[in-house]
């Protein structure tokens, strides 16, 4: 009897300690590090993505998270190519170029959850700086209406090239985790902010459990 009582006890020992190491696992912190392709405004800006991101447990289902991320943007603008007076060919092309890093946070509520597999919402809030070359107006003045030897081009800006705005960030999150340790992701997404700069992105993601 006696025997049978500690046998007993033993295996709740044991039920106990494994379930308290699943528990702990679950609410481990994860950290991950993604990086994608991104398009500005309409899509007709294509550029990359790439940042971090900090996650811990609120409950089963909902996590809070913060994170560093950054984009870059490019595409040829106005073209101007053009010989010189010894003949020589010019490039004068110019390329507008749009960057930007930004400090978020903010929410995941995972409505599929298991050992393996974590498919989830994120709502946020972003504080992004960003800096610009897209130019509010150029013209192009041609040497038969300057007597110049090359063309003239006239830029002016109205509208500010560095600015620091808040915005929104909503993304669809999806981990596969390996080997109790290891995630791999995919994410879309799309933000917003005060400076009306639409940004959507898809990465690919890779993280550990802390």
């Amino acid at each position: 009897m006696k025997k049978t009582k500690i046998l007993s006890l033993s295996i709740l020992l044991v039920f106990l300690s494994l379930n308290a190491q699943k528990e702990s696992n679950s609410k481990q912190p994860s950290f991950e590090v993604n990086i994608g392709r991104s398009f500005a405004g309409t899509g007709d800006t294509w550029g990359y993505q790439f940042g971090f991101t900090y996650t811990e447990v609120i409950t089963k289902k909902l996590n809070w998270f913060v994170g560093l991320e950054g984009s870059l943007h490019d595409e040829e603008g106005d073209v101007l190519i053009f010989d010189d007076p010894n003949g020589n060919t010019i490039n004068s092309t110019l390329y507008d170029v749009t960057g930007g890093i930004q400090l978020l946070g903010g929410v995941r509520y995972n409505f599929i959850q298991n050992t393996h597999h974590n498919l989830g919402l994120s709502l946020g809030g972003v504080f992004r700086y960003q800096a610009s070359s897209v130019n509010d107006y150029i013209e192009t003045i041609f040497p038969i209406l300057t007597d110049y030897p090359v063309p003239v081009r006239v830029i002016i800006n109205e509208t500010k090239q560095r600015t620091y705005s808040p915005g929104g960030v909503f993304k669809v999150q999806y981990n596969y985790k390996f080997n109790n340790k290891y995630l791999l992701g995919l994410t879309a997404g799309i933000q917003n902010d005060t400076n009306e700069d639409i940004i959507s992105f898809f990465t690919l993601g890779f993280g550990f459990m802390l």
